[in-house]
């Protein structure tokens, strides 16, 4: 219980510097994106990875690229984060759509997440 207490504490903190256009900033490419991850969840995974020290995000996903894109801009924000994406059918519209959005934080592989976990940890 403790832990929960200085983690909520951690993420008020945090949430308190973050200001909402940059939130916005970071999750307004999500809105309309099918099966993609809510721009809140985005905006709560990528605060604790921010309060954690985070460097590096494993991120899986359907193959539509939301989550991916969040993560991206995630690592955009600060130099030397990555992003390494495992998207279980990625159609090659989204890659392209992807490729300006992660330009130089991105790695990703195409197919079962299961499989790739080796190459991703």
């Amino acid at each position: 219980v403790d832990d929960l207490v200085k983690l909520r504490a951690l993420l008020r903190q945090q949430l308190a510097l973050t200001p909402l256009s940059e939130a916005w900033r970071r999750t307004r490419p999500l809105l309309g994106l099918r099966g993609s991850v809510l721009p809140s969840e985005a905006f709560l995974f990528h605060s604790l990875a921010d309060l954690q020290g985070v460097q590096v995000i494993v991120e899986s996903g359907v193959g539509n690229g939301g989550s991916t894109r969040a993560a991206c801009a995630w690592a955009r924000a600060v130099p030397g984060r990555r992003v390494l994406a495992l998207e279980r059918a990625l159609k090659d519209s989204v890659a392209a759509d992807l490729a300006p959005a992660c330009q130089g934080v991105l790695e990703m592989r195409s197919g079962d997440a299961f499989a790739a976990l080796d190459w991703a940890l």
